[in-house]
């Protein structure tokens, strides 16, 4: 089902590790668009309808500040579409809300894909190889878009990135069906912000300014990995010492990263700090993290994550309106 407006109601949480995503709270709170269908906006020159698959709740601590993580990405993705109004001549964003961890009734219909131009998976605590219904159900769905929807885009965060690839590879390399896509990382958590060094394949930098970086800086909390090589058509967008698949790129098709675009410094310093209480995390295991969370003094904490949203906003763009790589 489309999720109504939300807001905060603190809970106690199991361990991260036995975490069952929260389905959603009953009481509202002032943000936009939170309606059952797309807000309308004033009438620009292009409008993308992004699909936000909601596949858990923040912890307590944001979830009380900035809402679900639907609503965090509709903040990120609406001021990056003003950014990039001045080099594509106008573009609107709608963001709609769905909760994936409803399964099969949480998730948009034929009739609504038909004017979905993007979905967009985000994170979770649970893991893409986790043997959950709703994940089964999600893997499939994904897979029908690639297959069935040609023209609808998909994005992918931190796990939405994890379970976008254990969904598609199969699809492209037949061996993949076979071995693990998705494991967790034997060299333990990746917390706080941290240095994606890009692949020099000349592929998706047309989605970053010019000249194009070599370097990125996002917030990352997460334990799991995407394994290697990457399957054509797609591409892997680099790596960083911890983790060698830092995202996937496929022109006009997909775009995932495995930090977390969405986070700034605050949110992902609460997030650590929330699953260390849930998880009882040692007191050097969270000052280390927080440590790295902090040293971030570029937006505001957020590294590159207006840059790497903007690149978002280009690849729902890619070959629509004359607008080409």
């Amino acid at each position: 089902m489309l999720l109504q407006a939300l807001a905060p109601e603190p809970a106690p949480h199991p361990a991260v590790a036995d975490l069952e995503p929260t389905k959603h709270i009953p009481t509202t709170i002032t943000v936009t668009p939170l309606s059952r269908t797309p807000s309308p906006s004033p009438p620009r020159h292009r409008k993308l309808h992004i699909a936000a698959l909601e596949c858990d709740t923040p912890v307590p601590a944001v979830f009380e500040k900035y809402g679900t993580y639907g609503q965090i990405f509709t903040r990120l993705l609406t001021e990056a579409a003003e950014r990039v109004d001045e080099d594509v001549g106008g573009v609107d964003v709608v963001v709609s809300l769905w909760s994936a961890v409803d399964g099969e009734g949480g998730l948009p219909g034929q009739d609504v894909l038909r004017g979905v131009d993007a979905v967009l998976v985000g994170g979770s605590s649970k893991s893409a190889y986790d043997d959950l219904s709703w994940i089964r159900t999600l893997e499939r769905f994904l897979q029908d878009l690639y297959l069935h929807h040609p023209t609808i885009k998909l994005l992918g965060s931190c796990f939405g990135h994890q379970i976008l690839c254990q969904s598609l590879f199969p699809l492209v390399s037949p061996p993949h069906t076979t071995t693990s896509i998705v494991t967790h990382n034997p060299l333990g958590w990746t917390m706080g912000l941290h240095t994606i060094t890009l692949s020099p394949i000349p592929t998706f930098q047309h989605l970053l300014p010019s000249p194009c970086p070599k370097v990125l800086e996002l917030q990352f909390v997460h334990h799991d990995r995407v394994l290697g090589p990457v399957p054509a058509p797609f591409v892997n967008l680099g790596e960083t010492k911890t983790c060698d698949v830092q995202g996937v790129y496929q022109k006009g098709r997909v775009l995932t990263t495995q930090g977390h675009a969405e986070f700034d410094s605050e949110i992902n310093g609460d997030t650590l700090m929330g699953f260390a209480k849930m998880a009882g995390w040692g007191e050097k295991v969270v000052e280390s993290g927080l440590r790295e969370v902090e040293k971030g003094v570029r937006g505001l904490g957020c590294g590159d994550a207006g840059m790497v949203a903007e690149a978002m906003v280009r690849f729902c763009l890619e070959d629509r309106e004359g607008v080409e790589g």
